[in-house]
């Protein structure tokens, strides 16, 4: 090693120097390397070989190294090195990345712990398919961000996705892991079996004369239900007048092809309302969506008795029509809405064993701000909330969605809903589906909407028991392409296959232009 001038003046004397040049040639070669400081790890080429047989160690533990440095002799028996490696998660395809500092005592590793894999393990073990682990580290005060996601299918068909944290709690060697939320939301669950078959019916404006031929075509297909309109306001028109005539004809129109009506229940005169005088001023459609006056409320079960009495081979009284929509009761209002079928099915559950039922929800899933459209779980969560629905035998709902590949799910989704809230205040009674369909103009052409149509009322089946379900509906018009025969009367694809799903061949589907 060569010295230059400059280091030597500053050394000074001849005697001096002497005593400080060996300090500085010292410090120089410890700086270097050449000779071990204090307390420093040696180096050694025993690293070499330390590094082979660390990689033989990892891949002992199905990790696969990337990089293994900073190796250091610490004594003749130990060796220290840090690395990075990779691992497959079980039973996937996704890699993780462990790191670490590993130690080696006499021949033996010691590496330290990977979370990733053990907390893949744990969610497996939890009942959850892990797609991800990301943020693990391989010391304690690594693994606050440890993160994690999964996905897969529950019992019952239930799929779901969601992610979260977890924590390794090193103190009792537990896992601290965040609950799976569902990113989908509540799914109602399939059974494993389907239900009995349910009760088919059709939905259609049975008032009008010209739609009676078609009830012979509804029986032909297996429909012993026939739901029609019982309005209050045609039967009396004055109080205390009543004219059932014809009522009496529909009754008796239906009734002869061996089915039964199931009236809904409704449409209160303008004497009945809140304001009758500006009730007159009205066209009779919108008219009809005004609820009786509170007043009122006991002519109203009044009448329904009445109908009860003379109508007896009847399948149900449905109180009101999508009671949750502005187009049908004006001003929706849940407690209002409560205290019409308190009041009704009081005084006919006195008068009949004919089943009532309440509800006839429409299945809107957002409120909307001016409060026209009640979603079906905040309007029958606010029935609940003033008192109930009285003696009713079922609630009814209506199905409909509104995406064409996905109807599955979201109905499902809203079958979830209803059931979600009927649960939650311990309300076991039966669930009608008195109307549902799907329409073969925008949303599907006449083939599928034959396919789907009857995919669904498959799928009702499995969800929890139904007794009767209802096709909205039995004729298309101009602007509601959800009928089962075109505006002509002539079967779509739909009639068919419904009347196959019962075995049922009617003769116009033999011959094939059905």
């Amino acid at each position: 090693m060569k010295i230059g001038a400059e280091v030597l003046a500053l050394i000074g004397s001849p005697r001096r120097r002497s005593r400080s040049l060996a300090v500085l040639i010292c410090s120089a070669t410890i700086a270097m390397g050449l000779i071990p400081a204090t307390g420093a790890a040696v180096a050694s080429p025993r690293t070499d070989t330390g590094r082979v047989s660390l990689a033989r160690a990892l891949r002992a533990h199905e990790l696969e190294p990337v990089r293994i440095y900073r190796c250091r002799q610490w004594s003749r028996s130990s060796l220290r090195c840090s690395f990075a490696a990779t691992g497959v998660l079980a039973g996937s395809t996704a890699e993780y990345r462990c790191r670490g500092l590993a130690a080696r005592t006499r021949g033996r590793w010691t590496l330290p712990r990977c979370y990733a894999p053990l907390l893949w393990r744990e969610l497996l073990a939890r009942g959850l398919r892990p797609v991800s682990i990301g943020g693990c580290g391989s010391e304690p005060e690594a693994l606050v961000g440890c993160t994690w996601s999964a996905a897969g299918v529950w019992t019952g068909e239930v799929p779901y996705r969601c992610s979260g944290k977890a924590r390794y709690e090193t103190d009792d060697a537990s896992w601290q892991i965040d609950s799976c939320e569902n990113e989908y939301g509540p799914i109602e669950p399939l059974e494993t079996t389907p239900g009995p078959v349910p009760v088919l019916g059709i939905n259609e404006n049975w008032l009008q004369r010209e739609t009676w031929p078609f009830l012979d075509a509804a029986a032909a297909i297996g429909a012993t239900v026939d739901r029609v309109a019982l309005p209050w306001a045609p039967v009396e028109r004055r109080p205390g007048s009543y004219d059932f005539s014809h009522m009496d004809a529909v009754y008796t129109r239906i009734r002869a092809t061996g089915a039964r009506p199931l009236w809904i229940l409704g449409s209160p005169p303008c004497w009945a309302q809140d304001d009758p005088s500006a009730c007159s001023k009205l066209d009779n459609p919108t008219a009809a969506t005004y609820p009786p006056a509170v007043e009122m409320v006991d002519e109203f079960a009044d009448f329904t008795v009445l109908a009860a009495e003379r109508y007896p081979d009847s399948t149900g009284f449905e109180i009101w029509n999508e009671p949750n929509h502005d187009h049908f009761f004006h001003d929706p209002d849940p407690a209002r809405y409560a205290q019409i079928v308190q009041q009704v099915a009081g005084h006919l559950d006195a008068a009949t064993a004919v089943p009532v039922i309440a509800g006839g929800i429409n299945p809107l899933k957002v409120d909307t701000p001016t409060a026209d459209l009640i979603s079906d779980a905040s309007f029958l969560r606010g029935v609940y909330r003033a008192g109930g629905f009285g003696p009713v035998d079922a609630l009814a709902y209506h199905v409909y969605w509104g995406d064409a590949a996905g109807y599955r799910l979201e109905i499902r989704r809203a079958f979830a809903r209803i059931y979600g809230v009927m649960d939650d205040y311990g309300d076991e009674r039966p669930l009608w589906i008195t109307e549902i369909g799907a329409d073969s103009t925008r949303m599907y052409s006449v083939q599928r909407q034959a396919a789907v149509l009857v995919d669904v009322l498959a799928m009702l089946r499995r969800i929890r028991e139904i007794p009767v379900v209802v096709i909205h509906r039995m004729l298309d018009t101009a602007r509601d392409s959800h009928g089962v025969l075109d505006q002509a009367g002539q079967p779509k694809p739909v009639y068919c296959a419904l009347a196959f799903t019962r075995s049922l061949t009617p003769s116009v589907c033999q011959t094939g232009t059905g």
